[in-house]
């Protein structure tokens, strides 16, 4: 017989709370059957919207927040880079890059650049960007600097492109690939880069400057029909002649002189020997010594020379010398004194201890000044002691280049107990032969004791009186860039009758003494005619009322330098006098006059000069 069923109230109860639970589980979240989707309560679709809506909202104001910061940020970088700017002009106007080179460099962005070719390539651009914007720039050097870059007749399309280059990092192009580089003067070429396979690179889009000078032929026949040396031969007339260097170039021309161009300065550091010996140094030899630093003047001075070849900066190989040539008691200024010097080649055969400088901005070829002296210098080294120079008369027959030396033939004409007289040829040789630059003859003549009248001319200008006492400011900035550092000029007070249009009556006078001491009768004559030659050529269109850039063509043809004394200190302050006499036919005829201290006539110096004016041009009465 079965018992009966037993109950249990305990499980029972448990059991209805399990499915109660299991009901309950999960409150808001669908179930999901087998073949339907999620059913979503009206609650939950709120709850949903509502967190979509704050996560957009929450992302769309930290994007707004972020374009606000870097728009903040853009702002601050701007009025940052200005002030940057105006310091920089501030200190450009202060001519700090001359009194503190290093501390004017920390104003550029060159201690990012790890290479000492791009330190040098940024400076350049930089020096190049102020000119570009500056309105106050001087026009002559902005010429010098641009010439090569046809696009800065379009500045408003050409400042984005320029600002572009010079923010970029140290990682960026300093050049755009896409505009041709000219190579003149084997720039680029002569240093080249190595791939990994350890072959040459070129630069790309390389060629010579044809279109963009307006003398050299486009292309074509007529450019196959263009020899080597008529190239040269026009590059040269251009102020394009000789050696040049790109900064790959200049790199690796300080390397192989010894220099070290480790770390972030722009001024390296350049390994010498101190020699008792003053020979001049071979261009291609190395310095092994003790170290010494590069002075910051010896760098802005190769700026004031460089040209944009293109798209890239170019430097001339003189130039380069000029930064790099070492001399005695630490520093590398050239003296006067060396850059007169001759050595002797051979029997009456003198070649220039140093290749001519410039004269400044204006001109590409060699100081006319500079010429003069080494032939003096050539003449008085044969001739007998107790003969004077009076009388150095001649004529300049094309431009000479700075890259290369003077060479100086002495014929001898006539050797008496009075007088001797010297025929000087002086040339250039060059890869294709020589190039007359200047023939000339000079006289010397023995110191009389007897006079049968002794006078002077006196100056026309304000009374001589000591040194004045602050400098004055140059009048045309960048003309005697090159020939300034030779000498102290003090402009004078001077008849003036130009109101009465007569331009002969207008005299600009000034004070002037060369700084660096010199010993010898033929140094103190050299030096003499090195600064009478100064501005000569000028005058006529100074005068006039014209700018030296409306003339096509401005050279000194002929001269003739009388000097009445030989006892003269060009360390002394004397006056000079310059005045033009006659014009006509495209020829000036002007005259310049040295007067010691005392108010006595040292020497006279006339001139005539070729003053072509551009096309279109009328003359000026």
């Amino acid at each position: 017989m079965p018992s009966p069923p037993s109950h249990h109230p305990q499980r029972h109860q448990s059991h209805n709370l399990t499915q109660e639970y299991q009901i309950r589980k999960r409150v808001g979240r669908p179930r999901i059957g087998a073949g339907g989707p999620a059913i979503l309560s009206e609650n939950r679709r709120t709850q949903i919207r509502r967190a979509q809506k704050t996560y957009r909202l929450k992302k769309e104001a930290v994007f707004r927040q972020t374009l606000d910061r870097v728009k903040d940020l853009e702002e601050k970088l701007r009025r940052l880079s200005d002030q940057v700017f105006g310091t920089c002009e501030a200190a450009t106007e202060a001519r700090l890059q001359l009194s503190h080179p290093d501390i004017y460099a920390r104003l550029t962005q060159i201690r990012g650049e790890g290479r000492f070719a791009r330190r040098l390539q940024r400076y350049c651009l930089e020096h190049a960007f102020n000119l570009f914007i500056d309105p106050r720039s001087n026009p002559q050097q902005v010429y010098r600097v641009f010439r090569l870059v046809p696009c800065i007749q379009d500045k408003n399309k050409m400042q984005p492109r320029f600002e572009q280059l010079l923010r970029g990092g140290a990682e960026s192009p300093l050049e755009v690939p896409g505009l041709p580089f000219y190579g003149v003067g084997g720039a680029g070429t002569h240093y080249l880069d190595k791939d990994e396979f350890g072959i040459p690179m070129h630069p790309k889009n390389m060629r010579l400057p044809r279109r963009v000078l307006g003398i050299l032929p486009s292309g074509g026949d007529g450019d196959e029909s263009t020899s080597g040396d008529d190239r040269a031969r026009l590059l040269e007339i251009c102020g394009l002649g000789g050696q040049w260097f790109d900064s790959r170039d200049v790199e690796g021309y300080l390397k192989q002189h010894g220099v070290d161009l480790q770390g972030s300065s722009l001024f390296p550091t350049v390994r010498i020997v101190e020699e008792p010996s003053r020979r001049p140094r071979s261009e291609h030899g190395s310095y092994a010594g003790f170290d010494k630093s590069f002075s910051g003047l010896m760098w802005i001075g190769l700026l004031h020379g460089f040209v944009i070849l293109g798209r890239a900066p170019g430097f001339r190989m003189i130039d380069v010398n000029a930064a790099l040539r070492p001399l005695p008691n630490t520093t590398t200024m050239i003296t006067l004194q060396e850059q007169l010097a001759v050595g002797a080649l051979g029997p009456d055969r003198f070649i220039s201890c140093l290749p001519p400088t410039r004269m400044g901005d204006l001109a590409d070829w060699a100081y006319g000044g500079n010429i003069l002296a080494i032939a003096i210098s050539a003449a008085y080294a044969t001739t007998k002691p107790g003969h004077h120079l009076y009388s150095l008369t001649g004529h300049f027959v094309r431009p000479a280049s700075p890259s290369l030396k003077l060479i100086c033939q002495v014929a001898r004409i006539r050797d008496t107990r009075i007088f001797q007289t010297r025929h000087l040829r002086v040339y250039q040789e060059n890869p294709t032969g020589e190039q007359l630059c200047f023939l000339a003859t000079t006289d010397f003549h023995v110191e009389e004791t007897l006079e049968m009248v002794n006078y002077s001319a006196r100056p026309q200008s304000a009374p001589i009186t000591a040194a004045p006492a602050h400098p004055a400011s140059i009048q045309e900035s960048g003309l005697y860039e090159y020939i300034n550092r030779f000498m102290e000029v003090q402009p004078l007070p001077a008849t003036n009758r130009k109101s009465e249009g007569d331009i002969t009556g207008i005299i600009s006078a000034e004070h002037f003494r060369l700084q660096t001491p010199l010993g010898s009768e033929s140094a103190q004559l050299a030096a003499l005619a090195f600064y009478m030659d100064r501005g000569l050529a000028y005058i006529p269109a100074n005068h006039a009322g014209r700018s030296l850039l409306d003339a096509s063509a401005c050279a000194t043809l002929e001269f003739a330098l009388r000097v009445m004394t030989h006892q003269v200190d060009v360390g002394e302050w004397m006056v000079s006098e310059q005045q033009t006499c006659a014009a006509g036919g495209a020829r000036v005829v002007s005259e310049g006059r040295v007067f010691h201290d005392g108010g006595r006539l040292v020497a006279v110096m006339t001139q005539t000069t070729i003053l072509r004016p551009k096309l279109g041009e009328r003359a000026k009465v």
